[in-house]
């Protein structure tokens, strides 16, 4: 039910919506190097129109408002990292 109240959220239907954008994928991995290291990470949805990339991670899980600066710093990160991976594979968009 909260997926599917997600799904056929108007707020997202640009995520959703088959025609409103040129592709999507679903549970894409993602590996790059930096400097030194390889980043891996699975992105859990990317959608690509003709004039931007989207990454969308979902959190599903319920936390306390006292963890909250902390998992907003976590998932910054994590974020962060996607952006760079995905940056690469389209250099040309935002």
């Amino acid at each position: 039910e909260e997926a599917k109240s997600t799904f056929d959220h108007a707020d997202f239907v640009n995520f959703f919506d088959t025609k409103r954008y040129r592709e999507s994928y679903n549970e894409l991995p993602i590996q790059f190097k930096q400097g030194k290291h390889w980043v891996n990470g699975i992105i859990d949805r990317l959608v690509v129109t003709d004039s931007d990339v989207t990454i969308l991670d979902y959190k599903t899980h319920r936390i306390d408002e006292s963890d909250i600066p902390q998992k907003t710093e976590e998932y910054r990160k994590q974020m962060q990292m996607y952006y760079q991976g995905v940056e690469k594979l389209w250099p040309n968009k935002p």
